[in-house]
């Protein structure tokens, strides 16, 4: 249940990134709200100053109807904003999370002792992930490097993280598809590693960029880190990035510390 209140969490940090976007935008739109009629067939659009009626929004004057259309769009946006973030407050304050080690703390010592807590052990939660069927990249001809675990890899370095998270047993996931966004603007990516944290039941995507000297794959690369922090996906936070360039080889080192800090 750890996972209910962690993902609200989350959706509340993505809400105030939207909400202090949406005020700051809002705080550069002209004064009023736009209206439109249409008069023998054609649309006319005004502007309504409270106090001071309408005012005709002349066809040379695109811009300004630009301006209140996204207005009007970005205050509802923002008030739904609000209202989600409020409700989400409320539950969070009114939920409790049934923990059994805290239950067991609050029985008289003399009797703790005689009982054994009905805990779910984190292996088999991760067992139980690991079994769930998931949407994953295609096969390709590149990918020909086995893991320890069996997988089939595109890269020495993919092989080299999938190696060590599976000696440490950290449950992972190659190449699972990731979907953000929604509708027409919905996008796809097949993230190297998502990766389960047992203990927390928290999700991690791990990527590993394996070609930092190509100026063009380094663009593609932050255009994807962009999107993703758009929706939540921050490293140091759900994130973990390795690197990897001609002369600059993977950091084994560097590796086992980011499987410390984020994922046991």
């Amino acid at each position: 249940m750890a996972t209910i209140t962690d993902a609200i969490k989350d959706r509340i940090s993505s809400l105030d990134l939207l909400i202090s976007r949406l005020q700051e935008s809002l705080a550069s739109r002209p004064a009023g709200k736009l209206r439109m009629t249409v008069e023998r067939g054609n649309n006319r659009y005004y502007k309504f100053l409270s106090g001071k009626g309408w005012e005709y929004i002349g066809s040379n004057d695109e811009k300004t109807v630009k301006d209140l259309a996204q207005k009007e769009y970005e205050e509802r946006l923002l008030n739904d904003a609000l209202n989600e973030r409020i409700l989400l407050q409320s539950f969070l304050k009114c939920f409790h999370f049934t923990d059994p080690d805290e239950e067991i703390k609050m029985l008289d010592e003399r009797i703790r002792k005689y009982v054994k807590p009905d805990l779910s052990p984190d292996d088999a939660f991760a067992r139980r992930w690991l079994a769930t069927e998931f949407e994953q990249h295609r096969k390709t001809e590149y990918h020909r490097i086995e893991t320890l675990r069996k997988d089939l890899v595109i890269s020495k370095s993919e092989a080299l993280i999938a190696d060590r998270l599976f000696s440490e047993g950290v449950p992972y996931r190659y190449e699972q598809i990731l979907r953000l966004g929604k509708g027409f603007n919905q996008m796809v990516f097949y993230p190297d590693f998502t990766i389960l944290n047992k203990r927390t039941r928290k999700l991690f995507y791990w990527e590993h960029l394996g070609l930092m000297g190509d100026r063009n794959y380094c663009q593609d690369n932050l255009t994807k880190l962009d999107t993703y922090a758009k929706y939540g996906i921050i490293q140091g936070k759900n994130l973990i990035l390795t690197y990897e360039s001609e002369g600059k080889t993977l950091s084994m080192a560097y590796v086992k510390s980011m499987i410390k800090e984020f994922l046991t």
